[in-house]
């Protein structure tokens, strides 16, 4: 598998952080930690990550989108339950 990560310049346009990442796959769900060369994303930045895996001849590409947070700006608190409807505005 290999793995890429862009830093967004702008809306529309990114650049790649660091070199091409060959990680070793297994069967099955794959956890996936960003590799420690790549340097130190920074808070309030939007990224994106890829990932392409070829099998069989063909290339099979997936991408998504992120903005690092402040963990501190997290809830202290975590849910134990979930109520059984939620009310979307």
């Amino acid at each position: 598998m290999q793995f890429r990560l862009f830093e967004f310049d702008s809306a529309k346009s990114v650049k790649q952080i660091g070199k091409v990442q060959e990680i070793p796959t297994i069967v099955g769900i794959n956890q996936l930690k960003l590799p420690l060369n790549y340097p130190e994303l920074i808070v309030g930045k939007s990224y994106l990550w890829q990932i392409a895996i070829t099998c069989n001849n063909n290339t099979i590409i997936n991408h998504a989108e992120f903005t690092v947070i402040n963990s501190q700006s997290l809830p202290k608190n975590t849910f134990t339950t979930i109520p059984e409807s939620v009310n979307y505005v």
